[in-house]
């Protein structure tokens, strides 16, 4: 190799180290996005594990209220407990899906920015 492909290659590879964040600025980058989604998860998370633990406390406290209702021949129970909570975990699963996409995109624009 000549020198002048050696001065060439370490004038490209600093133009290119120019455009890209520090090792620091993209360490800060991924605190951020870490907190971010961390903050989603959790505000999803703990309410809806609240929801069903509340429900089976419900069932479990109420028994003989819940047990005389009856909803299409079917006990108010069953439809809490085995039933209900079924379309409730894929919608909130589904919002929240699309929610951490749109929020990856979001992130990934931001980053390809820079």
């Amino acid at each position: 190799m000549s020198q002048t492909e050696v001065i060439g290659n370490e004038q490209s590879e600093f133009s290119m180290a120019a455009d890209t964040p520090t090792q620091g600025e993209a360490m800060d980058q991924i605190e951020a996005i870490r907190k971010k989604q961390l903050k989603m998860a959790l505000g999803v998370g703990i309410p809806y594990f609240s929801f069903v633990i509340g429900i089976f406390l419900v069932v479990y406290l109420a028994s003989e209220t819940v047990t005389q209702v009856s909803i299409m021949g079917f006990p108010l129970h069953y439809w809490l407990v085995a039933i209900a909570i079924y379309p409730i975990t894929w919608a909130l699963f589904i919002w929240y899906v699309r929610k951490a996409n749109k929020m990856e995109d979001e992130i990934e624009q931001q980053v390809g920015g820079q």
